[in-house]
């Protein structure tokens, strides 16, 4: 069992230090599938960028009634929709802002258009680390 704890606080020993990677795309794309396919991977500039997003800002016309949707991938330093910038402004030209964000910290955690590959990864790893303490 000390062999899992030392695994575990060795590795995250060696990440510190090391920069985020997120998909970076945007925010002119008009849907996550065109997003996805102009996404590049990157590194973030700033040490203090520790989470990853997605963000969906969608603007809703109040003359005709249509809702245009914007969708974009980046780091940012934290997950609070106030802090990034497509979001924070609230209002486009009197018409109102309502925004999608999806935040997590791992490298490349940000790649899928769904919410469910951030729940299924730590999810199995609760489930490994119940199961290999039960064990031992």
């Amino acid at each position: 069992m000390s062999g899992i704890y030392a695994l575990l606080i060795l590795s995250s020993v060696l990440a510190v230090g090391t920069a985020l990677k997120c998909y970076a795309c945007g925010p002119n794309y008009k849907s996550w599938d065109d997003c996805k396919a102009n996404s590049e991977k990157g590194t973030c500039a700033d040490p203090t960028l520790t989470n990853c997003i997605k963000v969906e800002a969608s603007v809703k016309d109040k003359d005709t009634g249509r809702t245009t949707s914007v969708y974009a991938k980046g780091c940012a330093k934290t997950c609070d929709k106030n802090d990034i910038k497509m979001c924070r402004e609230g209002q486009l030209n009197g018409n109102p802002v309502t925004c999608s964000l999806h935040c997590c910290s791992g490298d490349y955690c940000n790649a899928s258009s769904s919410l469910m590959a951030s729940i299924i990864i730590p999810a199995i790893c609760a489930l490994i680390s119940v199961v290999f303490t039960k064990i031992h």
